[in-house]
């Protein structure tokens, strides 16, 4: 396996305000984003739309459960991470928000858990994050 001389993802320890000021789109992105979104699409195309939940350790964010189809549970642990994107796809840098230390759970997490695990279709990966386009021009 090669590895590249130049990561293309680096986790940043804070944010540099620059980043902020250059937004040029934001929208839902990250791994279990992601792959819910593809899931719902992929449902559709074969009539097929049983109900998958989405569980995020993250604190509630509107543009995540703008862009997630219902139902989505957030266990509230933590801010959502957000990731900064400089290039377009054939050519980007991401640079990451450091992702926060959970909260402790309690009975809410718990009861959001078990409907959680209820569920007959279960999927893992990175948190949510919100994914944001830079444009320096």
């Amino acid at each position: 396996m090669q590895v590249p001389a130049k990561p293309s993802k680096i986790t940043l320890p804070s944010i540099p305000d620059e980043f902020r000021r250059n937004v040029s789109k934001s929208r839902a992105g990250g791994g279990a984003v992601n792959s819910r979104i593809a899931a719902e699409s992929v449902g559709v195309d074969l009539g097929d739309t049983n109900e998958i939940r989405y569980l995020d350790a993250n604190r509630r964010d509107g543009l995540i459960e703008s862009e997630v189809p219902p139902p989505v549970r957030c266990l509230n642990l933590r801010v959502c991470p957000r990731n900064y994107v400089l290039g377009n796809r054939e050519d980007k840098w991401i640079f990451r928000s450091p992702i926060e230390p959970a909260g402790p759970l309690g009975p809410p997490q718990f009861t959001d858990i078990a409907i959680g695990l209820a569920s007959t279709t279960r999927g893992a990966d990175r948190p949510g994050a919100v994914e944001i386009s830079l444009d320096f021009r």
